[in-house]
């Protein structure tokens, strides 16, 4: 049995005589289908985030770009931020709060965990959080929120026994965060309904 790839699906031929009735009907179905897939409670962290002791690292440069420069063309060590008035390399990637000993053992767990999840799920689940939202859902204005706008796929490496950690860009695009991108639109539809 063999099945033709290409021809399984509906063909431009078909989407241009969908009336328009079934055209919103399908999107309908289908925008229904993706918030479901979407948790929206607090234990989504893409949107409800919050650093961790071992499973995040806050790292410390002047902006976000600073950031993603570093990042953009090699591989970066990261390494703890160190004492205020000492010098810095050039390309490295600094963390906040953390010790030679800390952010190893960090390194160490954010690697297995993204590495896990990958041969799981077939899903690479490392992202670099870049430029964070701070924000209040108008449904609960006692809370403040934190969310990540940008993704930048990343993967933490071990280059030798003595040598730090690295940080390297995946192949994958920078996204900017879908989760926060729907939640922000959910918010803007019910206000606009609320209009008069």
């Amino acid at each position: 049995m063999s099945v033709d790839v290409d021809n399984a699906g509906p063909d431009s031929t078909d989407q241009e005589t969908m009336s328009p009735e079934v055209r919103r009907k399908l999107d309908s179905t289908l925008a229904a289908w993706r918030d479901k897939l979407l948790a929206m409670d607090k234990r989504q962290r893409l949107l409800y985030f919050r650093h961790l002791k071992a499973g995040t690292l806050e790292f410390d440069h002047a902006s976000p770009l600073e950031t993603l420069a570093t990042l953009s063309s090699t591989s970066v060590p990261v390494r703890p931020a160190p004492e205020p008035g000492k010098p810095r390399a050039d390309r490295a990637l600094y963390v906040k709060d953390k010790t030679d000993e800390t952010l190893r053992s960090s390194l160490r767990r954010i690697d297995q965990q993204a590495n896990q999840a990958f041969a799981d799920k077939g899903v690479w689940t490392l992202y670099l959080g870049v430029l964070m939202l701070h924000w209040v859902d108008p449904s609960d204005p006692s809370t403040k929120i934190d969310s990540p706008v940008l993704l930048v796929p990343v993967q933490v490496q071990k280059t030798g026994a003595d040598s730090p950690y690295v940080l390297t860009r995946t192949d994958e695009d920078i996204t900017v965060n879908p989760v926060l991108q729907l939640k922000l639109e959910r918010i803007r539809r019910r206000v606009s309904a609320h209009r008069p």
